[in-house]
């Protein structure tokens, strides 16, 4: 229920700002009260723009496909808003216009986003792209600086920096997921080992495996040891 009051919360300051999103349809709670039902607007035969950059044959096509994420993040901006989790998946192409999806991670201010907070915004996203890529960031932030404001000098400057820490954060990040229990996977540590398995394998005894697998080995007669030409 929180992730959906989250949802809808981000959805509706979309909408205030007049940014693009899918439109709800229904938002309800179940008759317990103990979930919730949110249906959105289908858009049929759009892609998302990480769709668009995996499809990309060349260099300037994706370059082209991160100028449509970069004009949207800017648009945003100007309209007090940002996507804590920004990430490509996010931004919806569909007919000639750029959709925002996942509310959950929308934040507003009254006024224009500026400075360190719009910055380190950036900086986030560009961190998920390939490294290869860094050298289009500052003709990509001259594009986000027609849309919204003139970044410094010196802010241009320690851009690369602010990537290089989302980097670093980001990938933290990912390893914290992955050392971790998920609805699909289980995982737990032992002195001596570090255990992921499928959910679908959880018993006591597939534990009891796992801890001392040498309990389930029959003891059997050696054909032949080592060391024998």
């Amino acid at each position: 229920k929180r992730n959906h009051a989250n949802d809808v919360r981000g959805i509706k300051l979309l909408i205030d700002r007049d940014l693009r999103t899918p439109a709800i349809l229904k938002d309800s709670c179940t008759k317990d009260n103990r979930g919730a039902v949110l249906i959105m607007q289908y858009l049929e035969q759009g892609r998302t723009l990480n769709s668009l950059i995996e499809s990309a044959r060349t260099e300037i096509e994706k370059y082209h496909v991160i100028q449509l994420a970069i004009s949207a993040i800017a648009d945003c901006h100007k309209k007090g808003i940002w996507q804590e989790d920004i990430h490509l998946d996010n931004f919806f192409c569909f007919n000639d216009g750029i959709y925002f999806l996942d509310g959950g991670n929308v934040k507003a201010t009254d006024n224009v986003l500026l400075g360190k907070y719009a910055l380190t915004n950036l900086a986030v996203f560009f961190a998920q792209l390939n490294i290869t890529f860094d050298r289009n960031i500052f003709s990509l932030l001259e594009d986000y600086e027609k849309r919204v404001y003139p970044i410094s000098k010196s802010s241009r400057t320690t851009f690369l920096k602010r990537v290089k820490n989302a980097r670093a954060n980001r990938l933290k990040y990912v390893e914290k997921k992955l050392f971790r229990s998920t609805t699909a996977h289980r995982n737990f540590r032992t002195r001596k080992n570090f255990v992921v398995y499928d959910r679908k394998l959880q018993s006591n005894e597939f534990k009891n495996l796992i801890l001392n697998p040498e309990s389930y080995v029959k003891e059997a007669k050696i054909i032949k040891a080592g060391n024998a030409s």
